[in-house]
């Protein structure tokens, strides 16, 4: 680990120590992960940290502007975009028992979380995703890590993509690709392609807001390629995934 990943573990450290201090780190967290490039390779505990940290952020609505206005300073919202720019992915991948550890891993056990506080996060869901019908029963019956995830997921990429400098739908498909997910029996993957719904929306957003420069185009034509590249998986409903952004991406 470089020597400015080194001091990201210590300053996630120190907010998991008490996620009342998370909100006055995040500017300084924000600053050291400006200056290094987005983290690939990554520990499990550095790994567990940044799963804490995202599952702080949307307890305490640092990742929704329209509240932050309200309750904190303008700045906690700018690092959080900085920091979601240079995160890691939250894939399962480094989970020793597939998706099932995080029940044991989360910073908030299931136990600690009330029933009006569960009802929350369900209806955070089904309205960040728009209350696609063939989800309603599916986050219906969803324990608490599944949903905690889904809305880490969520806020993370959908902040990635709108902020990095060069917008990317690889990150996004390294989820739907991830074997955890892929098996859990519970529909998580239906819920985080409904994420990424989302995520390519904001995709297509950001791509529209640049100037009609050479680079754009070619990143454009870099994603095309992609996109038939993941037309051809071995998995269904990958594939179906990749033929709809596509056709979306040549209408836009």
């Amino acid at each position: 680990m470089v020597l400015n990943e080194y001091f990201v573990f210590l300053w996630l450290n120190q907010a998991s120590a008490s996620a009342g201090n998370l909100g006055t780190l995040i500017p300084i967290i924000a600053i050291v992960m400006g200056r290094i490039p987005q983290i690939t390779e990554i520990k499990q505990r550095l790994h567990k940290l940044m799963r804490d940290f995202w599952l702080y952020c949307i307890i305490m609505s640092f990742t929704s502007p329209e509240q932050n206005n309200n309750l904190w300073p303008p700045e906690w919202y700018a690092g959080v975009r900085e920091i979601a720019s240079k995160s890691p992915l939250l894939t399962c991948k480094t989970l020793r028992s597939e998706f099932r550890e995080l029940q044991f891993t989360s910073a908030l056990r299931s136990e600690d979380v009330t029933p009006v506080e569960m009802q929350e996060f369900k209806n955070k869901i089904l309205t960040h995703l728009e209350n696609p019908p063939e989800l309603v029963s599916i986050v219906k019956n969803l324990p608490f890590p599944q949903c905690a995830y889904i809305l880490q997921i969520y806020w993370l990429e959908s902040l990635r993509v709108s902020h990095m400098a060069e917008p990317s739908l690889v990150p996004i498909f390294e989820y739907l690709c991830d074997p955890p997910i892929e098996k859990d029996k519970l529909g998580l993957w239906t819920c985080i392609a409904s994420v990424a719904d989302k995520v390519f929306l904001r995709y297509l957003e950001a791509m529209s807001s640049k100037d009609q420069k050479m680079d754009r185009e070619e990143s454009l034509e870099h994603h095309a390629q992609f996109l038939i590249v993941r037309f051809n998986h071995i998995h269904r409903q990958i594939r179906k995934v990749a033929d709809k952004f596509l056709s979306g991406l040549i209408e836009r």
